[in-house]
């Protein structure tokens, strides 16, 4: 079996198993331990969390993926990797401030409703701001995976200039 083949038959199995996990999770797990109300409640927290979390990343994981083969030395990328650390930061610290600012708005207005949702509000702005980090050092991950892995793809080592 080519390489290309095993790595492209791992994937799907690892993809496979990903999606039974994560069905067997949504349809069995959380209709057997919570209520509809906070079912509904974990469902809307997470879609939520998920819209603002592109605004929160303001698109390093993307900067990383497409300029990391431009910094050639260690410290170079380390500085790149403070910089993706930090960026984020500059968009999640605003929106803290103006969420706890405008709290009691902000929670009033998503559960109009769904009474539920007014005290769990500012878990979207948690799960928004860790998923965004989660896609930084995923992306991260990547770059540094295929730099030392034995066939590299394409990306994370294309010269972009």
């Amino acid at each position: 079996m080519g390489i290309v083949l095993k790595q492209s038959f791992i994937n799907t199995l690892i993809v496979y198993l990903a999606f039974a996990i994560g069905g067997v999770n949504v349809l069995f797990l959380y209709t057997s331990f919570l209520d509809g109300e906070y079912y509904g409640l974990v469902t809307f927290l997470l879609s939520a969390a998920n819209l603002v979390m592109p605004i929160t990343a303001f698109g390093v994981q993307y900067t990383i993926i497409k300029f990391y083969s431009s910094y050639e030395t260690k410290i170079e990328r380390d500085k790149f990797l403070n910089l993706a650390l930090v960026l984020p930061l500059f968009i999640a610290i605003p929106f803290g401030f103006l969420g706890n600012v405008f709290y009691e708005q902000i929670s009033i207005f998503l559960s109009q409703k769904n009474a539920v949702i007014k005290d769990y509000t500012y878990i979207i702005y948690l799960v928004a701001v860790a998923t965004a980090y989660f896609e930084v050092f995923y992306a991260w991950s990547k770059c540094n995976y295929d730099r030392f892995s034995e066939i590299s793809s394409k990306r994370c080592t294309i010269d972009w200039r």
